[in-house]
């Protein structure tokens, strides 16, 4: 349960502009559940786009 409440967590710290934490909290949550059941990789991938967003990480461009 650890790794779900981390992301929850992240989600929380997210939306309250807490980047730090945030941050933190996801890539927490990234590596307690590296390996997720199929129904649960959009979690991971969630996590993910959030911690490259929080990161300054750009968003590749939609091919034309």
């Amino acid at each position: 349960m650890r790794p779900l409440l981390s992301l929850q967590l992240a989600r929380i710290e997210d939306a309250r502009g807490r980047a730090d934490d945030a941050r933190r909290l996801y890539r927490d949550f990234l590596i307690w559940y590296d390996m997720p059941p199929p129904a649960h990789r959009h979690l991971v991938e969630e996590a993910r786009a959030a911690l490259a967003r929080l990161s300054g990480v750009p968003r590749p461009s939609a091919q034309r």
